[in-house]
């Protein structure tokens, strides 16, 4: 997963900018799968499994070695499968990682990022509840008269409480992949998850707090607005889900699958650099990570003139782009994947050396 393998990001990246294809939808919504889920799992299983064993296909899956990588600000993760040294398949998704900013529950403030370090996943869960982090309030007509046309008119407006804090989360406001508004039930026993058991960078204890799950506001992939957690579109999730641990269906993990996340903004994808943007605001320096890189690649007569000005670019894009989208994530505004491809900017390496 370092910078000297290369990753290859391009394609991540084509993904973003792509709208996602979902499968084809049942009576009540389009967003989830057809038939009973854990008919459905049960069928797929043998496909999971060969598609992790991969080039290894000597081998049971047992014997197979799973790691997950998580880079926040390149809004990735991958899934490795090998057997020793051989590299049996590789699987990426597109991402959305925790929120830089704080909410503030009451007189609570919680940090909302997703952490960064080491540990497993502990288990796979196989429906999960979301549930209201405050009270919500909305203005609702509280009293109605007739106008002169005997037509019936709101004359009082009040907050009315709609949901208390704790309460379950049945359905949620989104939209469609070309923006128009939508409200989706969730269908919690297709809302598979997987818990982290992570060990945050600078702490010597770990927590269970955020989790790898699903999500339906898929225009929020790409960004940094979850409660820590770590979200995919629903179709990936299943489709991840299958993958880690394919002969297990739910429970605590059988097997050890190692968790590492991580906060790269700058990566090698084969010819190219790739930078990310600084979404935690951890006061990158751009150009000796550029210049790092580099130096692994094996390239040691840079033209320094033309890597601050490639970084400099980079930056301006970067200060534009995100405000841009935080204000649109506050307001629950739609999110192109336009929009998003702005929090990356791609500099080809040949015209960053001598």
């Amino acid at each position: 997963m370092n910078l000297k393998k290369g990753i290859s990001l391009l394609s991540l990246i084509g993904t973003l900018l792509s709208s996602p294809t979902f499968a084809d939808g049942p009576k009540r919504h389009p967003l989830y799968p057809q038939g009973d889920p854990k008919q459905v799992y049960t069928e797929q299983m043998p496909k999971s499994i060969e598609a992790v064993v991969g080039k290894c296909g000597d081998v049971s899956v047992d014997q197979v070695e799973q790691s997950i990588y998580v880079n926040i600000p390149g809004f990735y993760l991958t899934l490795e499968n090998r057997v020793g040294d051989k590299v049996c398949s590789t699987f990426t998704f597109p991402i959305r990682a925790g929120r830089h900013w704080e909410k503030h529950f009451g007189k609570v403030s919680k940090v909302m990022e997703t952490p960064i370090g080491e540990g497993t996943i502990d288990e796979k869960r196989w429906s999960g509840t979301f549930r209201y982090f405050d009270d919500v309030w909305k203005t609702r007509c509280v009293r109605y008269d007739e106008d002169r046309r005997h037509r019936k008119v709101c004359v009082e407006k009040k907050k009315v409480l709609v949901h208390r804090k704790g309460d379950i989360i049945r359905e949620t406001s989104t939209f469609t992949d070309e923006g128009k508004p939508m409200t989706v039930p969730i269908e919690y026993n297709w809302m598979h998850s997987l818990g982290m058991k992570l060990v945050p960078e600078g702490k010597k204890s770990y927590t269970t707090r955020c989790v790898i799950h699903a999500t339906t506001d898929s225009h929020t992939v790409g960004n940094a607005t979850s409660h820590c957690c770590v979200g995919l579109r629903i179709d990936d999730m299943l489709r991840l889900y299958g993958l880690v641990l394919p002969d297990q269906e739910r429970g605590e993990a059988r097997r050890n699958v190692r968790l590492r996340t991580d906060y790269a903004v700058v990566e090698r994808s084969g010819t190219d650099l790739v930078l990310h943007a600084d979404v935690y605001d951890r006061k990158m320096n751009y150009v000796g990570l550029v210049q790092e890189a580099l130096g692994d690649a094996g390239f040691i007569q840079l033209d320094e003139r033309q890597v601050r000005e490639e970084v400099q670019k980079a930056e301006r894009q970067f200060a534009e782009a995100y405000p841009f989208l935080r204000k649109k994530l506050l307001t629950d505004k739609f999110i192109t994947r336009e929009e998003v491809g702005k929090l990356h900017y791609t500099i080809p390496i040949e015209r960053l050396v001598k």
